[in-house]
């Protein structure tokens, strides 16, 4: 009986049960068994009052405070005074404080009558109680019989039930469950396997586990496979996870969930560990066998022709049945259940595929001035220009997004235009080898080995598109559409043959680089939202940049100087504008009606006059052929100028009457005279090409 009093008294000097019985203060078991221990220990503080809880009625440390929580007359007129805004520090709830906590009253009665016990709640918020109730009489029981060999070794404990225990300890290696046991009362976590852990190295540690001691020598970093409650798979490494092929489970510890501010809540079934702020959850599953919370495992991977229902075949011949109509219509209209693996029709696929939206984000864009180019051909066309050009070839800058245009016989001239290039850009910057790559197609003229060898020689890496994906070499694919768009546009309004396409061409270039850009590329370079791309290849305002444009094809009244003319010659001819010549700052102007070019910086511009339209009716198409031709006279030079190669296809290519009356456009028998003067209301601007 003695040696039975004497266990009893060890027992309660440990420090977390004194101090919860210090303050428990009944007159129950605590007083008439575990009294003397408090006499015994009078080295312990748990007899001192805290002066901090008398004084106010509150402790900041709660139940981790080592002084008595003692009410007195003064701070219970200081807690009568602050009412509702109390908070008891045990339960962190409003209204009483933790002296008077019917909550803490009922778990330590609790523990007093059953000390292995798990409450079905553990959170950070309450490390004392999770102390308290992690301690098992039984095991402690144990472990005063038992020798303490090595005082320096670290010691574990788990908390499992004797039950439980030897029933997993008396099976054999193989017949042990895989799964990982979800352990309240567990200070770390621990497996038999070693297969489990990764970064493991050596240890000496002594382990209380099912009443057992024993040493544990080898640790590591458990990696743990498991889902959460959508289903999704979730990876966890767990720390200081102890090996040891005497653990009976898998244990996986909760305490450093709750350390975390994860919530955990058991009932009858399962238990899961929460964090409201992630929205995401674990879940252990309760085994009837062992009354234990497993957690819960993702589903193993095997076949899809094995992991098919007799809904899924159903549902498979449902689709062959309704034309491969997807499985989403199918599962609604049968109210079938859709599985999570939907089967994988290969026919569909193949039948099916299409090309998906393409993401820009990816692309690395340029830091600076001159850091990439995009190239681009376009050709050949069906009519040459007069020099016999036939493709047109840009280079767009990645950065200020300025496009270089040049026109070419054939594709073969792209070496002499690539490397007279390189040079004049690095004489405009003042910096050698300033270009850092070039994107292009895979076109025969950009992988050859001329190109590879003059590309290494300057540092410049190339970078080429996949083949059959243009959308890869986005910014020279869009910008040759919006300069074929404004050619196209430009010489259907004036009427212009086909062969000045290059001229307009080139117009298109000059009045882009121009033009303010997009406001949002001008953002992402850090530029000012009117800049254009020129401004911003310069990286300065050029207030004077549109000086000299004009609508091209326009009547233009080219200047002869006095010094080529007569005394009663004509001051002024009349010709067309071609754009601008980037060589000299003038004027491109060509002579009615043969287009013979020439250069002129003093002209006279009719803005809204165009030489070469048929159509008087500013706002109708320029390129309408029904009954045109009686528009003009016998000796005008226009006269067959416009006319095509005979068409074989059998389209009538004339439109109606009615829909040239309805416009305005249909010409009048009567007439016997053109009128070629400008109206009334025509723009007349003099032009001065020197900027």
């Amino acid at each position: 009986m003695d040696s039975a009093v004497r266990i009893v008294r060890k027992f309660a000097a440990t420090p977390v049960i004194a101090m919860e019985l210090a303050k428990l203060k009944s007159a129950g078991l605590s007083q008439s068994v575990f009294s003397v221990t408090a006499e015994v220990k009078a080295q312990q503080p748990a007899t001192q009052m805290c002066k901090l809880f008398s004084r106010t009625g509150q402790c900041r440390f709660g139940a981790k405070c080592k002084f008595m929580h003692t009410p007195t007359p003064a701070n219970a007129n200081t807690q009568q005074q602050r009412g509702a805004n109390r908070q008891c520090n045990f339960c962190k709830r409003v209204g009483h404080l933790e002296a008077t906590c019917h909550f803490k009253e009922r778990l330590l009665k609790q523990l007093q009558a059953q000390p292995a016990q798990t409450h079905t709640t553990l959170s950070a918020a309450s490390p004392a109680m999770e102390a308290a109730s992690a301690v098992d009489l039984p095991q402690f029981l144990s472990n005063l019989n038992s020798e303490e060999d090595d005082k320096q070794a670290t010691q574990y404990h788990f908390v499992m039930s004797a039950r439980n225990a030897v029933a997993a300890t008396s099976s054999a290696a193989s017949s042990r469950k895989t799964g990982w046991v979800m352990d309240s009362g567990a200070s770390c976590c621990a497996t038999y396997a070693e297969s489990d852990c990764i970064e493991v190295s050596n240890c000496n540690i002594s382990v209380t586990a099912a009443g057992e001691c024993f040493r544990v020598t080898r640790t590591g970093t458990a990696v743990i496979d498991t889902v959460d409650e959508q289903g999704r798979t979730v990876q966890l490494k767990m720390q200081n996870t102890l090996i040891s092929e005497r653990f009976p489970y898998k244990l996986l510890a909760l305490q450093p969930f709750t350390a975390r501010g994860y919530r955990i809540s058991i009932d009858d079934t399962q238990l899961r560990i929460v964090k409201e702020v992630e929205r995401s959850a674990f879940v252990g599953m309760k085994d009837s066998a062992t009354r234990l919370f497993f957690l819960k495992q993702p589903a193993p991977v095997v076949l899809l022709a094995r992991s098919y229902t007799d809904d899924t075949n159903l549902l498979w011949q449902l689709h062959l049945r309704h034309g491969h109509r997807n499985f989403a219509d199918i599962a609604r209209q049968y109210k079938l259940k859709l599985p999570q693996s939907l089967p994988a029709c290969t026919s569909c696929i193949m039948g099916k595929s299409h090309v998906h939206p393409h993401l820009s984000t990816g692309f690395e864009r340029a830091t600076r001035v001159a850091e990439g180019f995009h190239s681009d051909f376009r050709g050949p066309f069906s009519v040459p220009t007069d020099k016999g050009e036939a493709y047109l070839l840009t280079l767009v800058d990645d950065y200020s997004r300025r496009i270089f245009g040049f026109l070419a016989k054939s594709q073969s001239e792209w070496m002499e235009i690539w490397t007279q290039f390189v040079t004049r850009v690095e004489a405009e910057l003042g910096k050698t080898n300033c270009i850092s790559w070039i994107l292009s197609d895979n076109g025969a003229v950009y992988t050859s080995k001329a190109m590879q060898a003059f590309c290494a020689s300057k540092g410049i890496q190339q970078r080429f598109s996949a083949p059959y994906a243009q959308w890869m070499d986005h910014t020279a694919e869009r910008n040759m559409r919006t300069i074929g768009e404004m050619t196209t546009t430009t010489m259907l309004h004036a009427h212009l043959p086909k062969r000045c396409w290059g001229w307009a061409t080139l117009h298109a270039v000059t009045v882009i680089n121009r033009t303010v850009d997009n406001a949002k590329t001008n953002k992402q370079t850090d530029a000012p939202r009117t800049f254009s791309r020129l401004e911003k290849w310069k990286g300065h305002a050029i207030p004077g940049q549109t000086k000299g444009l004009y609508p091209f094809g326009c009547l233009a009244f080219k200047h002869v100087p006095s010094k080529i003319r007569g005394k009663l010659d004509a001051h002024a001819i009349p010709s067309v504008y071609l754009g601008l010549d980037p060589n000299c700052r003038a004027y491109l102007l060509g002579s009615l009606y043969r287009l013979d070019l020439s250069t002129s910086v003093e002209a006279t511009f009719i803005e809204n006059v165009f030489p070469f339209r048929k159509i008087k009716h500013q706002e109708s198409p320029a390129a309408l052929m029904w009954g045109t031709d009686n528009n003009l006279l016998e000796g005008d030079p226009r006269l067959g100028m416009f006319d095509d190669k005979v068409d074989t296809s059998g389209v009538l290519k004339a439109l109606d009457k009615e829909a040239l009356a309805a416009i305005g456009a249909l010409p009048d028998a009567s007439e016997t005279k053109p009128e070629l003067r400008p109206s009334t209301t025509c723009a007349v601007a003099t032009g001065d090409a020197r900027l």
